[in-house]
């Protein structure tokens, strides 16, 4: 019995590398959540369809704003939004169903940091702000 093994050429062995000479770039999510276009003045637009993906690059550090455009007509681009995200930005004008809803799946993808708040009434002075 002859036992057949495929030939892998010297280029895909094992490499390793030494630890200077790698260079990782800081890549951070952020799903922006609440009102449409908030994150249209955060970054450069890149893919546009369910979910709307703005791109900033500051230095080394690559941000990546995800926001669920579809999203209250259909649940999937919020789902998509948040299970992609390392932190949140909550915009609220009012608390509604799609607020509930938001607060849920953020809760349930376990991201509890980042949110950003907008005031839809008067505070105690009476001075909206």
């Amino acid at each position: 019995m002859t036992l057949l093994v495929p030939y892998l050429p010297p280029t895909h062995t094992l490499i390793t590398f030494r630890q200077q000479n790698l260079r990782i770039m800081p890549n951070l999510t952020v799903a922006v959540l609440g009102q449409p276009g908030f994150a249209k003045d955060l970054g450069k637009t890149g893919t546009v369809s369910d979910i709307t993906l703005y791109n900033m690059k500051r230095g080394d550090v690559s941000v990546t704003f995800i926001e669920p455009t579809r999203y209250p007509e259909k649940i999937a681009p919020l789902f998509f939004a948040v299970s992609t995200a390392d932190k949140a930005i909550t915009v609220v004008d009012e608390v509604n169903a799609a607020f509930g809803e938001t607060v849920l799946m953020l809760q349930c993808a376990g991201i509890i940091q980042g949110t950003l708040r907008r005031w839809w009434g008067k505070p105690r002075n009476g001075k909206q702000m």
